[in-house]
Formats: C-alpha cells, structure tokens, sequence
C-alpha cells in the first residue's frame, strides 16, 4: 500500500465470487468506481482481477480464509 488511507480520496470495497463471464460483464462499472473514487480493494477471484490489475489496489482471494 504505497498510500495511506488519508491520502486517499474514496477507498471502493467490491466483493464478486461469480464465474468469469460475470466478471467480465461489471468490469466496466468497477472501471468506472476506480475512475471516479479512487483505488478499489476486490474481494474477489485472483486470476480474473489479473485482467485489469492495475485498477486494484489490493486483491483478496474470496475463496481463501
């Protein structure tokens, strides 16, 4: 977290445990929070965040503890 959370304009939380086409299909609009609020941290599958990793600010695996 090169950031701290002052620093910070909008931290977006997105959790998504869906299947990949699903994922794909809100892509968009997750673009669209990280454009206009700021970082996103996705709770969520990390090979599918890998498609846009560089509007995350953090991934958490939805599936791990």
């Amino acid at each position: 977290w090169s950031k701290t959370i002052s620093q910070l304009k909008t931290l977006t939380l997105v959790y998504h445990s869906g299947a990949l086409g699903d994922f794909i299909t809100t892509l968009p609009a997750i673009e669209y929070l990280a454009h206009q609020n700021g970082p996103v941290v996705m709770v969520g599958k990390p090979e599918y965040c890998k498609l846009k990793k560089e509007i995350f600010l953090k991934v958490f695996d939805c599936e791990s503890r």
